[in-house]
C-alpha cells in the first residue's frame, strides 16, 4: 500500500531552505555550546533516549529477542551522531544522511509511529539535558530554537526517506504480486488442489487408524497450507475470496483439534463431514482466484525463467512480515554452478544456456510450493526456504546438492558428468534488512560450503 505521503523536490527544498535560514539565525557561538553540551554528554544522553524508548509498549511488540533491539539502538546511535554539528550545516549531505536513514527503517520494516516516536524521545532528552547547562540567558531562546528546528527537519527528511522508500517496495510488490507463481498458472492450480485433496485424504486416514483420539495433520501445516499462507497472498491478498479462504482454513483446524481430542464417535463423524464441505469450500475459492488470474502475464528472468531478482527485496519482506506475525523464521539458500567459465567454454554458449535451465527447473522442482526461487545471475539461484531455520536450511541445501550431483544431465547429446552445486546459507536474524540479508548469504556462497 502507498503511502498517503508523497515527497517530491520542492518538498525537500522548503527543507533545505529552512536549514540555510537556521544556520544564519543562529550565532555560532550557540552552536558550538550545543554540540559541545551534547557530544560531553553523549553516553548519557544515549542511555536515557534508549531507556524511554524501550519502555514503550509499541517497541516491545515489534523487536523480537535482544539482538533486534541491539541492532535497532545502533542505527539509532549512528542517526545522533553529529546531529548538532558547531559549524554551519550543509543541508545537501544533511538532508541525504537523513533520508538515506529513512529508507534503512522502511527496508528493517521499522513500524513509522516508532521513528516519529524516537524522534519526539530525541527532542525531549536534547531539549532537557542540553538547555539545562550553564548558558546565559541570552543564549536559551537561540538554543531552544536551534534544537528543535535541527530534530524537526531531520524528523521530516527521515519520513520523506522511509516515504519513498515505501513506495518503491510497493512497486515491486505489485509487480510480484503479478508474477509470483513462476510457472503455468494452470498447473500451480491443478498441484493446489490435489495438495488440498492430498491434505483431506490424510485426516480421513489417520482417523480410520486411530479408534480414540487421532493425529490428523492441521491444514496450516500442510503442503497447501504453507503455499496458502507464503505465496497465495501474493496473488489474491487483497481480494475478498482470500479472507474467505483463510477463515475456512483456521475452521478447518479448529475441527481438526476437535477431532483429535474427541473419543465420542458421533461427533468424529460430524467432524469429518464438516472437514469434507469445508474442503470443496477451499477448493472452489481457489478455482475462482485462479481463473482470475490465468490470462496474467508476467516478466521473468528470460533464460531461467524464474522470478527476477528485482523481486527479491519484495520476496523477501513478506517473510519478514510473516516473521513478525508468526514468530517463525525464514532462510536463504544460494546456489551456484561452479566453473561455469569452464563448462561455457567446454559446452558453448548454447549448451551452458541449457545446463541453467535444467538447474532452474531441477530447483523449481525440488522446493516446496511455499518457498522462493529467483535468479541472481546467469549461473546463481537464491532460494527464499520459508519456516526454516538455519539447521534445516542447511539440510536442505545438502539434500539439494546431493540429488544434482545424482542426476547426470544430457546437453546435446553430452552427459554432463560430476555437476555440482556450492551453495550458502543464511537465516532471518529478526534484525537485518533485506540487503544485509542477501549480503550474508552471499559470504556463505563465497565459503564455498558444499555437501561433504
Amino acid at each position: 500500500m502507498f503511502l498517503p505521503i508523497t515527497w517530491d523536490d520542492f518538498d525537500v527544498s522548503s527543507l533545505r531552505i529552512q536549514l540555510l535560514r537556521l544556520n544564519k539565525a543562529v550565532p555560532q557561538k550557540v552552536r558550538s555550546a550545543i554540540s559541545a553540551t551534547s557530544d560531553r554528554l553523549f553516553e548519557e544522553l544515549g542511555d536515557e533516549f534508549w531507556s524511554g524508548l524501550t519502555g514503550s509498549p509499541r517497541i516491545q511488540h515489534n523487536f523480537r529477542g535482544s539482538e533486534a533491539l541491539v541492532h535497532y539502538r545502533s542505527s539509532l546511535t549512528q542517526l545522533m551522531v553529529g546531529l548538532l554539528p558547531r559549524e554551519d550545516i550543509d543541508p545537501d549531505a544533511f538532508i541525504a544522511r537523513q533520508m538515506r536513514s529513512g529508507a534503512a527503517e522502511a527496508n528493517r520494516q521499522i513500524p513509522l509511529p516508532v521513528v516519529v516516536n524516537a524522534t519526539i524521545s530525541a527532542k525531549h532528552v536534547f531539549s532537557k539535558h542540553v538547555l539545562d547547562q550553564n548558558f546565559s540567558k541570552d543564549y536559551y531562546s537561540h538554543a531552544f530554537i536551534y534544537i528543535s528546528a535541527v530534530i524537526d527537519i531531520s524528523a521530516a527528511a527521515v519520513v520523506a526517506g522511509y516515504a519513498s522508500e515505501m513506495q518503491r517496495s510497493a512497486r515491486a510488490d505489485e509487480a510480484l504480486r503479478e508474477i509470483s507463481v513462476g510457472h503455468d498458472l494452470r498447473a500451480e492450480r491443478e498441484k493446489q488442489k490435489a495438495a488440498l485433496a492430498e491434505w483431506a485424504q490424510d485426516v480421513f486416514f489417520e482417523t480410520a487408524l486411530a479408534r480414540a483420539t487421532g493425529s490428523a495433520p492441521l491444514l496450516c501445516r500442510s503442503e497447501f497450507g504453507l503455499w496458502f499462507s507464503h505465496r497465495a497472498h501474493l496473488l489474491f491478498g487483497h481480494k475478498l475470496e482470500y479472507a474467505s479462504t483463510a477463515a475456512l482454513i483456521e475452521r478447518a483446524d479448529q475441527l481438526v483439534n476437535q477431532l483429535n481430542g474427541s473419543k465420542v464417535d458421533l461427533l468424529r463423524q460430524e467432524c469429518l463431514k464438516d472437514i469434507k464441505q469445508i474442503s470443496d469450500q477451499i477448493n472452489n475459492l481457489m478455482v475462482a482466484q485462479f481463473s482470475r488470474f490465468l490470462d496474467m502475464g508476467g516478466t521473468r528472468d528470460p533464460l531461467s525463467r524464474l522470478l527476477n531478482r528485482r523481486f527479491l527485496k519484495a520476496a523477501i519482506q513478506r517473510e519478514m512480515t510473516a516473521y513478525r506475525r508468526t514468530g517463525k523464521t525464514f532462510s536463504l539458500v544460494m546456489f551456484e554452478i561452479p566453473g561455469f567459465a569452464e563448462l561455457r567454454a567446454r559446452l558453448g554458449e548454447d549448451g551452458a544456456d541449457a545446463m541453467v535451465q535444467h538447474t532452474a527447473a531441477f530447483l523449481l522442482n525440488a522446493v516446496r510450493s511455499s518457498d522462493v526461487v529467483i535468479s541472481m545471475g546467469r549461473e546463481t539461484f537464491l532460494v527464499i526456504r520459508v519456516e526454516a531455520e538455519l539447521p534445516e536450511a542447511r539440510a536442505f541445501a545438502q539434500r539439494i546438492v546431493a540429488s544434482y550431483r545424482a542426476a547426470h544431465f544430457s546437453i546435446e547429446g553430452q552427459t554432463v558428468q560430476e555437476s555440482t552445486l556450492t551453495f550458502g546459507v543464511a537465516s532471518y536474524d529478526g534484525a537485518s534488512d533485506s540487503r544485509r540479508l542477501v549480503d550474508l548469504v552471499a559470504a556463505a556462497l563465497h565459503g564455498g560450503e558444499s555437501t561433504p
